[in-house]
C-alpha cells in the first residue's frame, strides 16, 4: 500500500474564508479511517464472487395510485457482476493496493440465497498460492428490496411516481495461513423519481427497472470503497471574530495561512482577564489553527479549555455553546480516527 499518499496529501487543505455575521468558516480535507481495517502487508488483492443469484420474484413490489401491491419478477442474477466491477475500477484509482485482480468464476455451490457459504480455510490457501494474493476480499451477497409507488398530487394536478432500491451487501476478508476472517454489512438507498400530468408518462420516464437495478449495484459497489480504505471528507471550521484586537488580528493572519501568528494573537486573549466568552472563542479558534497544522494533541487542549470558558460565561449564546462543545466531540472522534488510521495505512 502507499501509505505516506495519504498522509502526505492531508496537509493540502482548502482555504475559503467567508463571513456570516461575526462567524468566518474554512474548509478542509478531513482523511477518514475505513470500517475495516486490512493487514498492512496485503499489497495484492483478488476479489471473487461468493453469491448466489437472488430469487427472481423476490424483493420487487409495485404500488400503482388506486391498485393493490403486487409482486413482480425481475432478473437480478448480474447484480453480483456490475458490483464487483464498479468496486474495483473505484479501488483501483486510490492506489492503496498495488494489484487488483477479479476472479472470473462464481465459487459459491450453494443454491438457497439466504445462507451464506465462507470459503474454506484450503480453498484461501489454494487461491492464494493460484493468484499470487496476499488478501481476498469475497462478495457473499448482494440483496435487494426495491418498489415503485405512484401518487396523484392534487396541489399540482400531476402523478409522481418513486423507484426506491435498498442494497445489502456482505463482503468477506481472508489471509492465507489463517482460519479466522473478517465480515461486514453495508446497507445503501438509490432512488428515482418522475412527475407527469399523465399517469403513463409519469411510469415510463422511470429508468427501466432492471438498468435501474443495474446501476445501484454499480454505485453500492463503488460506495464500499470508502468502508474498505481510508476516504477523504470534507468538513468546515468556525471561527469567531469581534473588534477585539487580537481576536481580529488572528483572523488576519490565518486568512494568509499564517497558522503560528494567529494562535500568538488568540493566546493573549486566553491568557488576559478578558472576559470567559470572549476566551471561550478565542480557545476555539487556537483549537482549529492548531487541526489545520495537524497538532491534535494541541487542538484538543484548547478546544477543552474554550468549553471550560464557555461553561463560565454567562453571556455566550446557546448556539455557540453548543458550537464548542460540538467541535470538542468532534475532535476526540478525530483523534481516535488517526490512531486507527496510523494501523490501516501500516504507520
Amino acid at each position: 500500500m502507499k501509505k505516506n499518499t495519504y498522509f502526505g496529501s492531508l496537509l493540502m487543505l482548502m482555504f475559503f474564508l467567508s463571513s456570516c455575521s461575526n462567524v468566518l468558516y474554512t474548509s478542509l480535507d478531513v482523511l477518514r479511517p475505513a470500517k475495516v481495517t486490512f493487514s498492512p502487508t496485503a499489497n495484492r488483492l483478488l476479489i471473487v464472487d461468493n453469491t448466489t443469484k437472488q430469487p427472481d420474484d423476490y424483493g420487487h413490489r409495485t404500488q400503482l395510485f388506486n391498485e393493490k401491491a403486487k409482486n413482480v419478477s425481475i432478473a437480478t442474477d448480474s447484480l453480483p457482476f456490475f458490483c464487483i466491477e464498479a468496486m474495483a475500477d473505484e479501488l483501483a484509482g486510490k492506489d492503496f493496493f498495488k494489484v487488483i485482480t477479479i476472479h472470473d468464476k462464481n465459487l459459491n455451490t450453494v443454491k438457497d440465497f439466504f445462507s451464506i457459504r465462507n470459503l474454506q480455510f484450503d480453498s484461501v490457501n489454494s487461491l492464494c498460492d493460484r493468484f499470487d494474493t496476499d488478501v481476498i476480499l469475497t462478495l457473499d451477497r448482494v440483496k435487494v428490496n426495491d418498489k415503485i409507488d405512484e401518487y396523484y398530487l392534487e396541489d399540482n394536478a400531476v402523478f409522481y411516481v418513486t423507484l426506491e432500491a435498498r442494497y445489502e451487501t456482505r463482503w468477506s476478508i481472508y489471509y492465507p495461513e489463517r482460519t479466522t476472517f473478517e465480515s461486514a454489512t453495508f446497507r445503501d438507498t438509490v432512488y428515482w423519481d418522475a412527475q407527469a400530468k399523465r399517469k403513463n408518462i409519469a411510469l415510463s420516464d422511470l429508468p427501466k427497472r432492471s438498468d435501474a437495478l443495474i446501476d445501484g449495484a454499480m454505485y453500492a459497489g463503488r460506495r464500499s470503497v470508502g468502508r474498505f480504505i481510508p476516504y477523504w471528507d470534507k468538513v468546515d471550521r468556525y471561527f469567531y471574530t469581534s473588534n477585539n484586537k487580537y481576536l481580529s488580528a488572528g483572523i488576519d493572519s490565518a486568512t494568509v495561512r499564517n497558522w503560528n501568528g494567529a494562535i500568538q494573537n488568540w493566546k493573549k486573549i486566553v491568557n488576559s482577564k478578558k472576559s470567559y466568552q470572549l476566551k471561550g472563542k478565542a480557545a476555539n479558534n487556537i483549537a482549529i489553527a492548531y487541526e489545520v497544522m495537524g497538532d491534535i494533541k494541541n487542538a484538543l487542549k484548547y478546544s477543552e479549555i474554550a468549553v471550560n470558558y464557555s461553561m463560565k460565561s454567562l453571556f455566550m449564546d446557546i448556539k455557540t455553546s453548543v458550537a464548542i462543545v460540538a467541535y470538542f466531540d468532534e475532535l476526540t472522534r478525530r483523534n481516535a480516527e488517526i490512531e486507527l488510521l496510523d494501523k490501516q495505512l501500516g504507520d
